[in-house]
């Protein structure tokens, strides 16, 4: 596998609903076991 072009920031769930409110454009990647995901997820999400 090769390294990300760009350092892939990781971000705390307060500053991520800010920037969600704030109309910003996000790709959120969750990297959880299917098992963590069925538990609680964002919205929408898949």
């Amino acid at each position: 596998m090769s390294e990300p072009k760009q350092p892939i920031p990781f971000i705390d769930p307060q500053s991520l609903r800010k920037l969600v409110r704030s109309g910003e454009k996000v790709v959120i990647v969750d990297v959880r076991a299917p098992e963590e995901f069925a538990a609680g997820h964002v919205e929408g999400g898949y």
